[in-house]
């Protein structure tokens, strides 16, 4: 595929990113009166969606989760294409032999194969996210 190392790197990026960078970046976007969300709400006419969204508490928790998930979700791409890249060709090769489809494929074969890799990915991603939360509380 054309382009793969660059979209590699652009999920990549955000996970050696500054804390400091991203906050200063996500504080611009979520600005109430000049942020570039509520510019770009208000821009394609839905003003009424434009409002402050860090400081309504309905919102502050989605759009915190929201800079948390886009900060490091490139971490665990890099675990899963790792995953996908390692599994065994000639298994895969069988069940298309054996004429399974994209579906059957996906649902008999890699996802059995990418169990563990997904449990490590989730389990990493837990260890990191309670490792932030008591840091910032320390």
């Amino acid at each position: 595929m054309r382009g793969r190392s660059l979209l590699r790197t652009l999920f990549f990026v955000p996970v050696v990113m500054s804390l400091i960078v991203v906050t200063i970046i996500f504080q611009r976007i979520y600005e109430a009166n000049t942020g570039l969300l509520n510019t770009f709400l208000r821009g394609i006419g839905l003003e009424a969606l434009a409002h402050p969204w860090l400081g309504d508490p309905a919102t502050a928790l989605g759009a915190v989760i929201a800079v948390s998930v886009w900060k490091n979700v490139g971490f665990s791409l890099v675990i899963l294409l790792a995953g996908l890249q390692g599994l065994p060709r000639d298994v895969i090769d069988a069940a298309r032999v054996d004429g399974a489809d994209a579906w059957q494929l996906t649902t008999r074969v890699i996802a059995p194969l990418m169990r563990p890799i997904l449990a490590l990915t989730a389990l990493l991603s837990i260890i990191g996210d309670s490792r932030c939360s008591t840091s910032s509380s320390s």
